[in-house]
């Protein structure tokens, strides 16, 4: 579950959120130099200390901010990656039940059509996962800990189909060597599916950036600012006015790490609406069926939602 402070942010429009990181973080900025004043004073009393370290001051910081600079690129660059691979999580999942819906075709009975409602209804269901998914909520994963059996969430729904969708695959029996193939691929296809699936699940739970890359993004940051009261002769005034634009440039980047590492969440969330046009093109290629068949589909359906 995405704490609830993370979740009432990522509810604000990613352009809104950037710059009201920047602005809070140039306060900041004014805040740290008015306190580190004290250590500029402190120099300034024993002077010799500026004297001898002002010659090399300027070389270290410019080696500082060297490394300062790839452990920043490396955050953000990490975060850009992870949400670039989400996306492609959540593309290759809406493929693959696509893709076994179409395959499904090759079976002309009430097993295939039944797998074709549930891969419908799964398409349903993920529509209401992804809202689940954007306020921060807890999912129900395959797990008894996580989610009683009896629950009604959405995610636990897509649970049933998923689970109900791969058994009815493994079960057609195919008749013809056309069919043969077709039960193969859709073999594969399923078992990607259910990878896709979990993992995009476990990315919704995870975060790429742990702990220890945020504390060392905001250490640097620190460690560079105070080299700079090493070099003599700057103003107050100019002095703050850069430490608050440093502190606002850290700031944009923090908050472009932190949409990045939370994809799933908020008003910068990966779109789901792919599901909501798969359901409708599924709902428009499914040829009408006889009694019998509406019968055992739609006991399939009721079986996996209950």
């Amino acid at each position: 579950m995405i704490p609830r402070f993370e979740s009432f942010l990522l509810r604000w429009n990613a352009i809104v959120l950037v710059f009201a990181f920047v602005m809070l973080s140039a306060a900041l900025g004014l805040v740290v130099d008015s306190q580190l004043a004290r250590l500029s004073r402190w120099l300034e009393k024993g002077g010799h200390l500026r004297e001898k370290h002002h010659e090399i001051a300027g070389h270290f910081i410019g080696v500082v901010g060297v490394i300062y600079a790839v452990l920043v690129a490396f955050v953000v660059v990490t975060a850009w990656q992870a949400n670039d691979r989400d996306k492609d999580l959540t593309m290759q999942e809406q493929h693959t039940v696509d893709d076994l819906f179409h395959l499904d075709y090759a079976f002309h009975n009430s097993a295939g059509h039944g797998i074709r409602v549930m891969l419908a209804g799964y398409a349903n269901v993920m529509s209401e996962e992804w809202n689940e998914m954007k306020r921060g909520d807890q999912l129900c994963l395959d797990t008894i800990e996580s989610c009683p059996a009896s629950s009604s969430k959405p995610s636990q729904a897509a649970n049933r189909l998923a689970h109900c969708i791969r058994d009815a695959t493994f079960d057609l029996l195919p008749t013809t060597s056309q069919q043969q193939v077709v039960y193969e691929q859709g073999i594969q296809l399923v078992q990607r599916f259910s990878e896709s699936r979990e993992e995009r699940r476990r990315r919704y739970e995870e975060r790429a950036l742990q702990g220890a890359l945020w504390f060392a993004f905001f250490l640097g940051a620190v460690i560079f600012v105070l080299m700079t009261y090493f070099v003599e002769g700057q103003s107050r005034v100019l002095h703050a006015t850069r430490t608050s634009g440093f502190f606002a440039m850290i700031g944009m980047l923090v908050a472009l790490a932190f949409i990045f590492d939370r994809p799933f969440v908020g008003a910068s969330q990966i779109s789901g609406d792919e599901w909501n046009v798969l359901r409708a093109h599924f709902v428009q290629d499914m040829p009408p069926l006889s009694a019998a068949d509406q019968i055992v589909a739609g006991e399939g359906l009721a079986t996996c939602k209950e």
